[in-house]
């Protein structure tokens, strides 16, 4: 565990993405065959798609990346942007609604990394920002204008993990504290 802290913390690649085939008899064996993919990532956490299109998006938490990928004719996965970002992200939800792509932010995840064990109680920052999709599909980096849509102290909700926008309202959600915390959009 300590190697994979140092690992997230220098953003030292400790993540890959495999390309696993299955035999299509309905069983649930393993799988018959497994690829080495991407390996550019120091913690993947979070997966989400564009439905109906070969876009995926994942969030190399600890790196502050989002990488969007594109699925190629034989299954395999290809990196078409990365995106930095201003914070460390968690997880990622795609709004088909509003076209753009939505991630937990942390700003001060080096707190996160040393309190790991003990983050039940822990005052953390957090908030949600947001990349948006033009209508064409490609990828505005609207996060290098600075573009977190809401970032507070932690002491409502600490360490958050996720954000959605719900009408005029941002809904922040954490898996270290319950409940949720539902933030008017300025």
């Amino acid at each position: 565990k300590v190697i994979e802290k140092i690992c997230l913390l220098f953003g030292i690649p400790s993540t890959r993405i495999y390309r696993c085939t299955w035999k299509d008899d309905g069983s649930h064996n393993p799988p018959t065959e497994c690829s080495d993919g991407i390996h550019v990532l120091s913690g993947a956490n979070g997966l989400s798609k564009i439905p109906e299109t070969n876009t995926y998006f994942v969030a190399d938490s600890p790196g502050g990346k989002l990488l969007i990928l594109s699925r190629e004719f034989d299954g395999s996965l290809k990196i078409d942007y990365t995106i930095s970002l201003p914070h460390p992200i968690d997880n990622i939800v795609y709004n088909s609604v509003s076209h753009s792509v939505t991630v937990g932010s942390t700003p001060h995840v080096l707190n996160v990394l040393l309190k790991i064990g003990s983050l039940y109680g822990e005052v953390i920052p957090g908030g949600m920002a947001e990349v948006k999709l033009l209508k064409n599909g490609n990828l505005v980096n609207e996060f290098s204008k600075g573009f977190d849509v809401i970032l507070h102290n932690g002491e409502k909700l600490s360490k958050v993990s996720v954000g959605v926008r719900s009408g005029d309202y941002v809904i922040l959600g954490s898996p270290f504290t319950n409940g949720v915390l539902v933030c008017p959009q300025n």
